[in-house]
Order: C-alpha cells, then sequence, then structure tokens
C-alpha cells in the first residue's frame, strides 16, 4: 500500500544525489521488501571560450564528465574546433524530456537573451566548479 511507503521528497532526493551520489531506497512494509530506484538527473549546460566569444549549449545525465570531455578535447566537434571548455551555467531536471526541451528553447535564443540568462545565475562568467 502505497501509504505505507516512504515517500522521499524531491529537493531531498536532489541533496542526496549532488553530496553522496547514491542509490535511494524504498521500503515498502506490506511486501516486506526493499528495493533500490537509480536516481537520474539531467542538466542543461553553456560553455564558452576564455574570451567569451562562443557559446555552446548542451544536455547530459552527467556534468562532471562531461565538462573534462570537453576540456580534454576528446571528440571531434564544435567544442573540439572552437576550444569552448569553461562551463559558465547549467539547470538541473529530473526528466529527460524537459532537460532536452530546454536545451532546445536555449539553442533558439539570440545572443542577447542567453547573455541575460547566464547573468542572471553568473554575472561575472566565471568558471563554475562541478
Amino acid at each position: 500500500m502505497l501509504s505505507e511507503s516512504i515517500i522521499v521528497i524531491p529537493n531531498v532526493v536532489r541533496k542526496l544525489k549532488k553530496e553522496f551520489n547514491c542509490f535511494i531506497g524504498c521500503v515498502t512494509k506490506k511486501l516486506n521488501t526493499f528495493f533500490y530506484m537509480k536516481l537520474h538527473l539531467y542538466y542543461v549546460y553553456i560553455l564558452t571560450t576564455k574570451n567569451k566569444t562562443v557559446l555552446y549549449t548542451g544536455v547530459t545525465n552527467d556534468i562532471k564528465r562531461r565538462v573534462f570531455e570537453h576540456k580534454s578535447e576528446l571528440y571531434e566537434g564544435f567544442t573540439k574546433k572552437y576550444h569552448v571548455h569553461k562551463l559558465i551555467y547549467y539547470e538541473l531536471f529530473d526528466f529527460i524530456d524537459l532537460a532536452i526541451a530546454r536545451e532546445k528553447q536555449i539553442k533558439g535564443y539570440s545572443r542577447e537573451k542567453k547573455t541575460k540568462l547566464i547573468d542572471s545565475m553568473n554575472p561575472d562568467w566565471k568558471e563554475l566548479e562541478v
């Protein structure tokens, strides 16, 4: 019965995922079972160059890995060609479809609108730690 299950609040889940990168267990008393539900978080992010002339918007489920890949220039493509490595903005999502929709929305923005978005979170455009 659902009323007998432990309910985890989404903000708590995000905090646990961020701080401990762990699995959350859910206990159901009625069935006397224990099972794990892997947490999935998705990031929409914006990178720029050292001189802030180029912006790149992407989506990932592992921001640390993805930024490392960009900085290491592991793959051929836009970010390697233009040396776009500096993480300056990101948003967090629980569902991939929402993250992809947001990525497409941001990619459709003008440079001015992207700049305002970045400035709202990171006015100095400092490189963000992940």
